[in-house]
């Protein structure tokens, strides 16, 4: 069963693999199935079926072991969870309470982190201070903002308040904690990502003109063990995209738009 099983699978993945999530469907089927079977001849009819309850057993272990081959194949390329909502999984709050020595972010403006002031400066007050805290933000006079604004019929410089409140309360943690970077991409960034301890990476996207961002999906990207190579999980590649960006991008003073 688990050498057909798994042929079966690597069958449907080649071909389509929007189907491979057929063959757990038919196998949780026959065991949901075979359940009911157990349940009404050795239970309800009391009869000497007594097979069933091995075969049962058997075919127990094998959904388990199918089940954990399935979420193996994810952690080893590196997503480790998911949240449907942000709001309802790892939230803004819950992670800056994560961050223990390290943070960098790429947003809009980090308006929902910094939003969480006690939670916020904690983080940064955790953060190591030969590594700085960094920020890729969008400038508060960039397009898309008023654009995102129109949409939702607000005020055109509604976007833009919120992210120079931002910058202004992110100038105070720089004043008071000295281990913060900001920079400013040129073209606007459709992935957020939140990068903690150099060990996790929470990923979404953004939105604009959508409500506040936090009923967007989420994913949870952990960073290989040091024995393994890093190139053979997707850590990698978002982490690299965020240091290429963050050489491209200008470095604010803490001064302007304030």
């Amino acid at each position: 069963l688990i050498w057909l099983s798994g042929k079966f699978s690597l069958f449907l993945k080649r071909h389509d693999p929007r189907l491979t999530s057929t063959l757990f469907y038919v196998l949780f089927g026959i065991w949901g199935f075979a359940g009911i079977l157990l349940h009404y001849y050795i239970i309800l009819v009391n009869t000497s079926f007594v097979w069933l309850l091995p075969a049962f057993f058997v075919w127990s272990f094998f959904m388990i072991y199918y089940l954990m081959q399935r979420l193996n194949l994810l952690k080893a390329v590196g997503i480790y969870g998911a949240d449907k909502e942000i709001r309802k999984g790892i939230d803004y709050r819950r992670s800056l309470s994560l961050v223990k020595n390290e943070l960098r972010f790429l947003g809009i403006g980090a308006g929902k982190l910094t939003k969480e002031k006690e939670a916020f400066e904690q983080a940064v007050k955790n953060c190591r201070h030969d590594k700085p805290v960094r920020f890729l933000l969008c400038t508060p006079t960039h397009g898309v903002l008023a654009e995102a604004a129109k949409r939702l019929a607000k005020p055109e410089d509604e976007y833009k308040k919120i992210v120079i409140s931002s910058l202004r309360f992110i100038a105070e943690m720089k004043q008071k904690y000295k281990n913060i970077e900001v920079r400013f991409y040129k073209d606007f960034q459709n992935f957020r990502m939140m990068f903690i301890d150099d060990s996790i990476c929470l990923l979404s996207y953004n939105l604009t003109g959508e409500g506040d961002g936090s009923q967007l999906p989420q994913l949870h990207v952990i960073k290989p063990p040091e024995d393994e190579r890093i190139v053979t999980a997707l850590y990698y590649p978002f982490e690299q995209y965020f240091e290429k960006l963050w050489a491209d991008s200008d470095p604010w003073d803490f001064e302007e738009y304030l």
